[in-house]
């Protein structure tokens, strides 16, 4: 949906074949809209305005698509992922270009990863950070999927990270299970 910054004049921009929505991503430039569906385990794409929605990439049965980010300006999506069927026994952040073609996987549980949640791209550093709700941290890698960092983690403590976004000086996220917004 979307809706002025006020609240009014709220439009249902898509629904057809749209089952469990997860997260959003604009491309400003290009006039998209950009969606992870979880249960229908695709992503998609659209026109601001709603018209000429498509699936863009199509994963296989059980493997969730969460967290989605945009670079327009290289022209690459990114977005997190994990398998429902194994929970923890197979996840990953994958790139392809934002038509969906040339999709591959950068990250997998191999590095480390559980359930990786909201995805957010540092251009100026040209680097990926992500929150792993399994592992309870926020991971950190290159564009390219190397360096693979644990930028930071809560032990003794199940915060089940969620959502992150960052900017020239601080990384912002948000958990589960904290009644605040964190900045680091």
């Amino acid at each position: 949906m979307r809706a002025y910054r006020n609240g009014t004049n709220i439009k249902v921009v898509a629904e057809n074949g749209v089952i469990s929505p997860t997260d959003v991503a604009l491309d400003f430039a290009g006039g998209n809209v950009y969606w992870t569906d979880s249960v229908a385990y695709v992503i998609r794409v659209a026109r601001m305005d709603g018209e000429y929605s498509r699936v863009i990439v199509r994963e296989a049965e059980h493997i969730k698509p969460q967290g989605i980010a945009l670079d327009p300006e290289n022209g690459f999506m990114y977005w997190t992922a994990y398998w429902t069927a194994y929970w923890g026994n197979g996840a990953k952040i994958s790139r392809s270009a934002m038509d969906g073609s040339g999709s591959k996987t950068l990250v997998n549980t191999t590095e480390g990863l559980k359930w990786p949640q909201g995805i957010a791209i540092d251009i100026q550093g040209q680097r990926l950070y992500w929150c792993d709700g399994g592992f309870h941290r926020i991971m950190s890698s290159t564009l390219q999927g190397g360096d693979v960092t644990d930028v930071f983690s809560i032990t003794g403590l199940s915060p089940g990270y969620f959502g992150i976004v960052v900017d020239d000086s601080y990384m912002y996220w948000t958990a589960w299970a904290l009644d605040h917004i964190t900045r680091d």
